[in-house]
């Protein structure tokens, strides 16, 4: 929430909600980053979020705002409006994208990760239409390429493994949102696998992602909440990174008072 304002500020007054996006320019030093309970930030880096929600909507923003470079990318090549998207690993970053492509008009959202526990809740949670384990039975009995019914791929999990399986199923494009974790085997001569799937690197994030989230949240398209599992105390940091790293965790909100600074 806006507290004070500059001199010649005109974008945004007191009280109003907002972000750091991203996109214009931010480096190190140059906008505030960890945890405080105020930061000097300029004006035009900040986008307007919806006062007065739950902040647990809200929380999850910077990593939404790094999807939305996906999405929005994807849209300009029409690849998600009544199309099958798969996605691979179902931590926040998948549960994210499989909202937006919701909001986008995905005709069936097809979630795949080897936690049971992560897909049983991708499930449960409405966040996707199926959920696969690619090394079960139901991951192997999904057709391959050119066979397979998903059109389009976003790869949260950056697994060489996991990759070579989102691209062995996938019939158009696979998306890269995850940092690479390997070398990958794409087979696209002739005649091959892959051939005619395109590959579609993370664009990078803009400010219009962060324009594109706040929108999206705002109309109650997507609920970031649903990708925040705990609520801890700040001084329960150590034990939270363990849940993450244990994957007992999808996010964690800390909270805390004032008498904590």
């Amino acid at each position: 929430m806006v507290d004070k304002l500059g001199t010649n500020v005109t974008l945004l007054k007191i009280g109003d909600w907002v972000s750091i996006p991203g996109g214009r320019g931010e480096g190190r030093g140059m906008y505030p980053m960890g945890y405080a309970p105020y930061s000097v930030c300029h004006e035009t880096r900040l986008v307007k979020v919806p006062a007065g929600m739950d902040v647990a909507k809200l929380t999850p923003f910077e990593m939404a705002t790094c999807m939305a470079a996906n999405i929005i990318d994807l849209k300009a090549m029409n690849a998600i409006k009544g199309k099958r998207i798969g996605i691979v690993g179902l931590g926040p970053a998948g549960l994210i994208g499989a909202q937006m492509v919701r909001a986008e008009g995905a005709l069936e959202i097809i979630g795949m990760d080897t936690d049971k526990i992560r897909r049983d809740y991708a499930i449960s949670s409405g966040q996707v239409d199926r959920a696969i384990d690619p090394l079960g039975t139901d991951g192997k009995n999904l057709p391959n390429r050119p066979s397979t019914p998903i059109d389009t791929g976003i790869d949260c999990a950056g697994r060489p493994t996991a990759i070579e399986y989102l691209m062995d199923h996938t019939k158009d494009v696979v998306s890269f949102f995850a940092v690479q974790l390997g070398s990958f085997n794409y087979k696209g001569g002739t005649n091959e696998i892959h051939e005619g799937l395109k590959l579609r690197n993370h664009p990078g994030r803009n400010f219009e992602c962060g324009e594109y989230t706040a929108q999206v949240i705002a109309e109650g398209k997507i609920d970031l909440s649903l990708v925040i599992s705990h609520r801890m105390k700040l001084a329960e940091y150590d034990k939270a990174m363990e849940l993450i790293k244990s994957h007992q965790a999808l996010k964690v909100l800390f909270t805390f008072d004032e008498k904590d600074w």
